[in-house]
């Protein structure tokens, strides 16, 4: 097992249309915000929150109106990398760049959870065995449980579905690739293959009994027709068939001999 690599903060920036950009640095260890209300606490650490990788802007309009992007310093291990956002900038506004280049939210958290040395868990969201696909567990399902408003003493996550709580949890923990391993998914997929199989088989049988109990009106009563029910019929149908050849070469047979006759 890989040992995650530790993650720390050291410069966030936010860029106005015109004038000096606002600068935040900050020191290795615990960092405290602190300032009178209503003076942009909680605006910097939303403008943080949309730079790592939320797909929606959620800070104050005045603050989106003034401002054109969002940078930030970020130490993974001994790698240093930059982040920006841009929501001004046409077709930026869903995109992080790392390091200058633009990638996707999914591919953003693909590639944080890499540089992380954190896998990339695939877990069920219902029953294992349903036909819904195991999803990945996001770097933005396991931010929630580091960044969050906490409103209750009951929510753990802020809008976050309880099985993916469970999930978060168990990556914390050290224990969700155990439990999700790529060997269970296989199983399940092969037993939800093998269920689709069944289902496929049961209903090519409905289809083939009710087909047959239409042909063989002998067996109609049966709540479905077995190969020796089939063969019977056939060994009755090719009896027909000779009783009937015969019949008609015996027929043959007499219109031929009373035209000879005559």
């Amino acid at each position: 097992m890989m040992i995650t690599k530790n993650f720390a903060i050291k410069q966030l920036r936010r860029f106005p249309k015109t004038g000096d950009f606002d600068e935040l640095n900050f020191e290795f260890g615990v960092n405290i915000l602190v300032g009178e209300s209503s003076t942009g606490k909680t605006q910097w650490l939303q403008m943080l929150n949309y730079l790592m990788g939320s797909p929606e802007i959620k800070f104050d309009e005045i603050i989106e109106e003034k401002y054109d992007s969002v940078e930030g310093v970020f130490v993974i291990g001994d790698e240093e990398i930059h982040l920006q956002r841009k929501w001004k900038e046409s077709g930026s506004k869903t995109k992080v760049f790392v390091n200058g280049e633009a990638v996707s939210i999914d591919e953003f958290s693909t590639n944080f959870l890499t540089r992380l040395n954190i896998s990339i868990l695939n877990y069920p969201q219902s029953n294992p065995l349903s036909f819904n696909k195991w999803i990945a567990l996001s770097w933005r399902q396991l931010l929630r449980h580091i960044y969050r408003r906490q409103k209750s003493w009951g929510d753990l996550a802020d809008k976050q579905l309880e099985i993916d709580q469970h999930a978060c949890i168990l990556m914390f923990l050290g224990i969700a690739e155990y439990l999700f391993s790529d060997k269970h998914s296989q199983l399940v997929e092969s037993q939800k293959r093998i269920n689709s199989l069944q289902i496929r088989k049961d209903n090519y049988v409905k289809t083939l009994t009710k087909i047959s109990k239409d042909i063989l009106d002998a067996y109609s009563s049966l709540d479905y027709v077995t190969v020796e029910c089939l063969d019977t019929s056939i060994d009755n149908l090719e009896a027909t068939i000779d009783d009937l050849s015969r019949q008609r070469d015996e027929v043959i047979s007499f219109l031929t001999l009373d035209v000879q006759v005559f």
